[in-house]
């Protein structure tokens, strides 16, 4: 009876984790179709620079502020599940006011403070389901399972970028209601899925510590004494240094580039490609030589981005070449990103014990999004107060040089306070660097050359048997004779 309780219950995780991928990829495509051309919807409008910094941070801000409501609703509630469903509805019908009163007011404030709200909804959901998704992914399958369900999601995520910009290329002469409509519609539909899948889930039981409960103050006064206050500290200075320009990325290939839609969209879909495709080449590489190492290798690529972008727009600003140097680009922020994504995420479940978990998520989304915040006000204001130009280069550009500036700073300051909790194989850390990636990569490249080459040779000699059957048949014994 018990062996049957427990294959049974076997069954309904193994069932919850597939239905996990499909409301991930449903909530991919409304990030895709609404979420990731919500700038672009704003310069139409008319948004201003700062404003579109002020977008890019600000609901961001407020939005994590409500983690501490989640979770302190799923203490109260008991039930992470109806707490997920409840608000995840609530954001799928905020996607159609986001869309309709800008448009009718042609008032960018209001588009900020209706995505605000769409934020708000969503991160509510976010310490309950981060509980319930740990309890269901067993420990020693994190890695694998985190690693092989966003390979899936972004590769989702990446088809809905691809259809959604070309959309908007082919309808470019359509009003917003025509182009943008269809987006935003499409969105919409995609998070009704994805609260239909959400309420399929199974949900363990929930059990509450009370005496192991922390305050949020407590953990802010002791955020630099241990392993996971020190992550949290580094991983949400990173962000802060990332909003100083990642807002104006966009911006930048829109307005001074000139992109259309078309080149626009290949330029936000690269990374989302290779992150894709390279998150199982992390996932293989965490359970080997640690979560902690390899988000050291990750954040390299991280802190090199935007100072590659500074460099290539100095060089080859009108160029026509440009653009695909920027996809090279690109290409390479998407295996780096893949990798933060991936240790950040494992590395907080490794972190933190089940009965704290959504607090501990909550607390680090509240600090994140405070460094969002600012992040984004410093770039907006910089870019607001600074000239066009400085010495003849664009303050947009100047942007770019000073977050890859403050990345590095950060990373070198806090990486060394991190400890790595568990690790299979030592390497010595610059080593490790150039075999994530350099090595390991170069040495797989190699190696699908040579199988395909061998593979070849060897199809090319039994077709010329073939042939030379064919041609020659073998004679028969009296033939011989």
């Amino acid at each position: 009876m018990t062996q049957h309780r427990d294959k049974n219950l076997e069954a309904k995780i193994k069932q919850t984790q597939k239905y996990s991928i499909i409301d991930g990829s449903a909530y991919n495509v409304m990030a895709g179709f609404g979420e990731q051309y919500l700038i672009p919807f704003a310069l139409r409008l008319g948004a201003s620079s700062s404003e579109i910094g002020l977008l890019s941070s600000f609901p961001y801000f407020i939005g994590s502020l409500f983690q501490l409501l989640g979770a302190k609703l799923t203490d109260e509630i008991k039930s992470r599940k109806k707490l997920i469903v409840i608000f995840v509805l609530l954001q799928a019908f905020a996607i159609i006011p986001l869309f309709l009163l800008p448009i009718l007011t042609k008032n960018t404030l209001l588009l900020i403070g209706l995505f605000t709200l769409y934020v708000i909804f969503g991160n509510i959901t976010g310490p309950p389901w981060n509980s319930l998704i740990g309890d269901i992914v067993k420990e020693e399958e994190r890695a694998t399972f985190f690693g092989f369900r966003n390979k899936i999601i972004i590769i989702v995520f990446f088809i809905s970028v691809l259809v959604a910009g070309l959309i908007l290329h082919f309808l470019s002469d359509f009003t917003l209601w025509g182009s943008f409509g269809l987006l935003f519609g499409i969105a919409f539909i995609a998070r009704i899925v994805s609260w239909i899948f959400l309420k399929k889930h199974y949900e363990p039981e929930y059990i509450v510590m009370d005496k192991k409960s922390i305050t949020f103050t407590s953990f802010l006064s002791n955020v630099f004494k241990t392993n996971f206050g020190n992550f949290v500290a580094f991983r949400s200075l990173i962000s802060l240094a990332v909003l100083i320009a990642s807002p104006f990325f966009a911006v930048y290939m829109l307005k001074h580039l000139n992109f259309s839609y078309l080149k626009f969209t290949m330029a936000i879909m690269v990374p989302q490609i290779t992150r894709g495709l390279t998150m199982t080449y992390w996932g293989k590489y965490i359970n080997t030589f640690g979560t902690r190492n390899i988000m050291l290798v990750s954040i390299v690529i991280i802190c090199l981005i935007p100072l590659l972008w500074f460099g290539c727009s100095l060089l080859f600003e009108h160029k026509t070449f440009i653009f695909y140097i920027i996809l090279l680009i690109e290409s390479l922020s998407g295996f780096g990103w893949g990798g933060v994504e991936l240790t950040s995420f494992n590395y907080m479940l490794e972190t933190s014990t089940p009965e704290r978990r959504a607090k501990q998520f909550a607390y680090f989304n509240v600090v994140w999004g405070t460094c969002i915040l600012f992040g984004g006000l410093i770039g907006a204001s910089l870019v607001k107060t600074l000239p066009d130009a400085v010495w003849g280069i664009s303050s947009i550009l100047l942007l770019f040089f000073f977050s890859s500036l403050l990345r590095t700073v950060v990373s070198l300051i806090f990486i060394p306070r991190i400890e790595e909790i568990k690790v299979k194989q030592e390497i010595k850390k610059p080593k490790l660097v150039y075999e994530m990636i350099m090595g390991k990569p170069l040495n797989y490249a190699l190696n699908r050359t040579n199988s395909k080459f061998i593979y070849a040779s060897r199809s090319i000699r039994e077709l010329g048997y073939k042939l030379k059957d064919k041609v020659m048949p073998k004679r028969n014994s009296k033939e011989e004779e």
